[in-house]
This record gives C-alpha cells, structure tokens and sequence, in this order.
C-alpha cells in the first residue's frame, strides 16, 4: 500500500511538475516506477545481479521506499538505462503492467498513442483531455488538506481515462486490450 501511495504521489507531482513544458508526457508514472513495488519485481522475477543494477540507475532519484523526480529529470535517459537490465520478456511485462497500472492515461504518451495509431483529431482531442485533467488537479490541490488533494487528483484521472476511453475506435479499443497482457493485482500483498 505504501507503494501505491508513493506511487499516487510521483504521479501528482509529474504532473504539475512537467506539464506546463512537457505537454502530455507526464501524464502518466513512469515505467522504471514500478520497479519499486516489490509484487512487480517478483512478477518480473529480477535477479539478484539486476536488482542491484537498478538500485544504482535509480538511486538519484529515490526518497524513501519511493521516488521522486525533480522537473529536469530525463525520463527517457532512466529507461534507456532499465531497458539494458531487464530481458525482453520483462519489458514486455512491464510495459503490459504499466499499461494496466496507468490506463488509459498512457495513451496520452506519444509512444501509445503510435501503437493505437492515433489520428490528428484524435490527438487534439487528447490535448484537450490532458489540459482539462491538469487543470482540474491544480485546482484540487489544498495545502492543508492531503486527502481532499489526491481525491480530487483521483477523480480527474478517472473522468481523463472515460473520456480517453470515449474517443477511440472499435479496432483501437481492440488493440488497447491486446496491450494490456495477463491480469497483474498492483495491491497483492509483497
């Protein structure tokens, strides 16, 4: 659970952290995030040798049992690095667990939306859907008031993924299944 959360609050602050510069690539966890939770590390079945390896590749970024990225941290340079450690039968897995983790919030990450070929309207559509999402944790953010925060972060999310949901195709939504894999509880027990 206290991954969940840690994991909760990475994605709020990449949020408000890279919207503003990144549009849309923040708008979901990274995948290297999940690494943490130790469900996944076990699905993945990590080695020894490659938990030390990722230990080292993430150590700048950790805070506690979580991680934390600051506004300049290179997202792509940290999966460059993760996706020289792990086999191709975890990538693969990860990406399936990311997926499921995520939602449909990933297809607002350029890499997805190629894979589901999304169209130019489409992509304004997410534009559109991205800045609303943004718009509505900002103007959830009470500083006295944790819960009220992520509740209200947790309710944006929500309606983003609907309205993602809402916009693709029969044949996307299709493709969007196939992406997911096997079922993966994030909330088993470690």
């Amino acid at each position: 659970m206290k991954q969940l959360l840690a994991l909760l609050a990475l994605f709020v602050v990449s949020v408000t952290a890279f919207a503003q510069d990144f549009p849309r690539k923040a708008a979901a966890i990274p995948r290297f995030a999940l690494l943490v939770n130790p469900s996944v590390k076990r699905e993945l079945a990590i080695t020894t040798v490659q938990e030390k390896m990722l230990e080292e590749i993430m150590e700048p970024l950790r805070v506690g049992q979580g991680l934390r990225l600051a506004a300049d941290t290179d997202i792509d340079a940290f999966d460059k690095k993760i996706n020289k450690v792990l086999t191709d039968a975890q990538l693969e897995r990860l990406q399936q667990i990311w997926l499921q983790r995520v939602g449909t919030l990933a297809i607002l990450t350029e890499s997805v939306a190629k894979q589901l070929n999304v169209t130019a309207d489409q992509n304004r559509q997410l534009d559109r859907i991205f800045f609303e999402m943004t718009e509505e944790i900002k103007n959830g953010l009470v500083p006295t008031d944790g819960t009220t925060a992520r509740s209200a972060g947790m309710a944006a999310r929500e309606s983003a993924r609907k309205k993602i949901s809402a916009i693709l195709t029969n044949e996307q939504q299709e493709k969007w299944q196939s992406m997911l894999g096997k079922k993966f509880d994030l909330q088993q027990k470690n």
